[in-house]
């Protein structure tokens, strides 16, 4: 909607064949929405046509994030996907197995924090996926935080337990 008038942005709603199981990203011209097929499609903010499309292969249900000119996302099938802002061609691809879902995921710009199923918080190098580090919280992993000024991470679990950890960003020789 237009913040001055009220009026509706779009003339019609975007269609999608899957429903989106996420919060969309946005972007400064564009939208970017993850599907429960394993879409992820790139809309322009000024009207919801369709920018690009890129296919993963699994849904996704974390919310996609934005590090730098990438858009970052994981998947239930235990992979974290790095596509290219403006275009959607695949920059990085990271799997961590079959039993992992991932089901939140952040960034501080340095790394990536991908949790959910298997209960592991994994780090990974936003630049070119690389491991850093992996820790085990004891629960799955529901959601995710990387606080302003990117200094620590906050991770629930399902146990009904809040981690907070220092920031790959903040604290760079830790995780290399």
């Amino acid at each position: 909607m237009d913040d001055e008038d009220g009026a509706l942005a779009w003339k019609a709603p975007a269609r999608l064949p899957a429903p989106v199981l996420a919060p969309p990203l946005p972007l400064e011209e564009h939208l970017v929405v993850a599907d429960g097929e394993g879409t992820v499609r790139c809309l322009a903010a000024a009207d919801g046509s369709a920018v690009w499309e890129a296919r993963l292969g699994a849904p996704v249900v974390a919310p996609p994030v934005r590090v730098l000119d990438t858009v970052i996302v994981g998947d239930v099938a235990g992979t974290v996907h790095c596509l290219g802002a403006a275009a959607g061609e695949p920059v990085w691809r990271a799997h961590h197995g079959e039993r992992e879902e991932f089901f939140a995921l952040c960034s501080d710009g340095a790394a990536v924090y991908a949790g959910g199923w298997s209960g592991r918080l994994h780090l990974l190098d936003a630049a070119d996926g690389a491991s850093l580090q992996s820790f085990d919280l004891g629960g799955q992993i529901l959601a995710t935080a990387c606080s302003p000024g990117g200094r620590s991470v906050h991770a629930a679990s399902s146990g009904g337990t809040l981690h907070t950890l220092p920031a790959a960003a903040a604290n760079s020789t830790a995780v290399r």
